[in-house]
């Protein structure tokens, strides 16, 4: 069976602490038919240059000029070549099985949307972090800690 294709969508704003962490682990994966889709959001740092470096056949770079996450979401969203859209965020990190995981995921349940917890790591400490299936109401958490690690169809839109 083939391998349905993953557009990785990454707003990208002052991000240079994190970029290369974060490109390298997408290109670690063991799903191997993704793209990645970087847009810089008007970054003042070398952002932009860092991540110019890996420009290739499957990461690809653009200039959103500082319209906000939500507009670089919905232009990696247009840019985007994939079967599925993953959101992930500049200074995240994922497991070399992130993407098969959530693919395997939503194939498997014809899932529409599809997402999984996440390990927070501070400073001080390091914690798995579970999303609960019901009760989900607080619009901040939604938004900035759920729709962030989303792999979804490419004919949904995102819209803050």
């Amino acid at each position: 069976m083939n391998q349905p294709l993953v557009s990785v969508v990454v707003p990208l704003h002052n991000s240079e602490k994190f970029i290369n962490n974060l490109i390298e682990s997408i290109k670690a994966q063991k799903y191997s038919n993704w793209e990645l889709i970087l847009i810089d959001d008007n970054s003042t740092d070398s952002t932009y240059d860092l991540a110019y470096k890996y420009i290739s056949s499957k990461i690809h770079l653009f200039r959103n000029n500082g319209k906000g996450v939500s507009a670089a979401r919905n232009t990696g969203i247009e840019k985007a070549k994939g079967d599925f859209i993953a959101f992930i965020d500049s200074d995240d990190q994922v497991d070399n099985l992130y993407l098969s995981s959530l693919i395997n995921d939503a194939i498997a349940n014809k899932a529409d949307i599809t997402f999984q917890g996440y390990t927070e790591i501070t400073a001080h400490n390091k914690k798995n972090i579970q999303f609960p299936w019901l009760g989900i109401s607080n619009h901040e958490y939604i938004i900035n800690k759920i729709i962030p690690t989303l792999v979804f169809p490419k004919k949904m839109k995102y819209v803050q």
